[in-house]
């Protein structure tokens, strides 16, 4: 089953676009263990009230009801998902100036055999 974003229709991987309104980056780096996987966005930004509650469960905040259809359950999931890979999750933003947010993959060199 293929899941698709609620307000325009294209796969889930454009959540972020939704919600910032505006265009998104991605990109990774390589920072000693981790392969960092960042998701970037020049929009609105979030409040400190908004950071602390950004990984909760079912955190529709106010600013998202141009998504009629948001669960609020976006970066939750992402949290969970750090969570259960025991990897970091990072969230930076300020009010205008966007978002910022990274999950570090630990890398993870493979065993040779003799």
């Amino acid at each position: 089953m293929v899941t698709r974003c609620c307000c325009c229709r294209r796969f889930t991987s454009c959540n972020a676009r939704c919600f910032a309104r505006c265009a998104v980056a991605t990109h990774t780096r390589l920072q000693g263990e981790h392969l960092w996987l960042w998701c970037i966005d020049k929009g609105e930004g979030m409040s400190q009230g908004q950071l602390e509650a950004c990984f909760k469960a079912f955190n529709a905040n106010d600013d998202a009801a141009h998504v009629p259809q948001s669960l609020g359950l976006g970066l939750f999931s992402v949290k969970q998902l750090a969570l259960q890979m025991q990897t970091p999750v990072l969230v930076r933003s300020q009010v205008g100036q966007g978002v910022a947010i990274g999950i570090g993959l630990r890398l993870i060199s493979p065993r040779l055999s003799d």
